[in-house]
């Protein structure tokens, strides 16, 4: 890695974005391969720190980057407190809602990389319990945002049912939550 490298930390886009009129000034918006304006990501930088000499490379964190909607806490870097129970996190691929303390797909799912098409709102959770509670959080929190941001993100549990964090399966939307409030979602 360039951090490792450099022996200091670097900063850098991710992805290509393209700046564009918005209705608070230039924004950035993602650009796919056949030449689309489509989202406009919440974090554009990501940070990279160097290796610790005998560690493993901490997780890119968001070095230029906004909040999602407003009325969050936020309680690190790209992180914001959302209720008494879950944080919201900015990550390169959108916004991933998880329990207080990091589990074990963590940075799985920080490395879910960009999709130019669409943003991922990701819910992680250790129990079925938990993936109610979060899956709704995340159909609040996907209310929460501009329309565009709505109507350019999906919701999705992490990892899918049934799949190891970080093996593609080709369809990474066959899981996506109805953003439509209802009481609950099954999540196996």
């Amino acid at each position: 890695m360039l951090a490792d490298v450099l022996k200091t930390r670097i900063a850098a886009d991710e992805g290509v974005l393209l700046a564009v009129p918005g209705p608070d000034g230039v924004e950035e918006r993602t650009l796919t391969a056949n030449g689309q304006l489509r989202w406009s990501p919440f974090a554009t930088h990501f940070a990279y720190q160097p290796r610790p000499p005998e560690g493993e490379a901490t997780a890119p964190f968001p070095a230029r980057y906004r909040a999602p909607f407003d009325g969050l806490i936020e309680i690190g870097p790209g992180q914001y407190r959302l209720g008494s129970y879950a944080v919201l996190e900015l990550t390169r691929s959108g916004l991933w809602l998880r329990p207080p303390t990091p589990d074990p797909a963590t940075r799985q799912a920080r490395a879910v990389p960009r999709d130019p098409s669409s943003a991922k709102l990701l819910f992680s959770a250790s129990n079925a319990d938990e993936a109610a509670l979060l899956a709704q959080l995340a159909r609040e929190a996907h209310g929460r945002l501009t329309s565009d941001a709505r109507q350019a993100s999906r919701i999705l549990p992490f990892p899918p049912a049934g799949r190891l964090p970080g093996r593609p399966t080709g369809k990474p939307d066959a899981e996506a939550v109805d953003a439509a409030p209802v009481p609950a979602v099954p999540v196996n």
